[in-house]
């Protein structure tokens, strides 16, 4: 579920980002000289935790680049061995006995982003993308015909829903080829972390 604080927070620190991003970089940024290129996990902790990230800066006015990432809730009732993908919550509710157990949320998310090199160990970012988020139920069937003795899941169609997502954070040297990323994320409102190759070492 997301947590209506952690989507102001990352909508608070947007604008002063987005103003570094645009204003020249600082002196200690300018040893950009070359074009970088990263790429490795991210997570959007702890609602998507499967994702990858890619990115590129280039050696233009003082360094900047661009950032993509893809992140997916690996959990998610759907890929689950006892999810019936030709039921929804809506026709067991009209046409079952089946007894109701929970609710779940999963997620998916795609972003892009503006990379900024403040220091040489140092970068920031922030951007926006595109999150959906899919409602799932749970059910007992008492005959256990369905599911995994009895117990099914299926999505709920009247809970799904699409956002954007503001997203902004920092990539920080770790070694000569290493980034270790944090953030924040305003949907499903999560904290990222990553790690990624940095390519060629710095």
């Amino acid at each position: 579920m997301m947590q209506p604080w952690r989507g102001f927070a990352a909508i608070g620190v947007l604008a002063p980002l987005l103003a570094t991003l645009l204003i020249p970089a600082p002196a200690a940024a300018q040893n950009v000289t070359r074009t970088r290129v990263g790429f490795g996990y991210v997570a959007a902790a702890p609602d998507l935790m499967a994702g990858a990230a890619a990115y590129v800066i280039f050696p233009v006015a003082g360094g900047i680049g661009i950032y993509a990432d893809a992140k997916l809730d690996a959990s998610s009732p759907g890929r689950k061995s006892n999810f019936e993908p030709g039921l929804t919550a809506q026709q067991v509710e009209a046409t079952l006995p089946d007894e109701y157990d929970l609710t779940a949320d999963s997620w998916r998310s795609f972003n892009l982003a503006l990379i900024r090199p403040l220091r040489p160990a140092l970068s920031v970012y922030a951007g926006a993308g595109y999150a959906q988020k899919k409602k799932y139920s749970q059910y007992f069937d008492a005959t256990r015909t369905r599911g995994v003795v009895g117990h099914y899941w299926v999505e709920d169609t009247a809970g799904k829903a699409s956002s954007v997502n503001v997203m902004v954070g920092m990539l920080l040297r770790m070694s000569r080829f290493l980034n270790a990323q944090m953030g924040v994320e305003s949907a499903p409102g999560s904290f990222t972390v990553g790690l990624s190759v940095l390519l060629p070492p710095q």
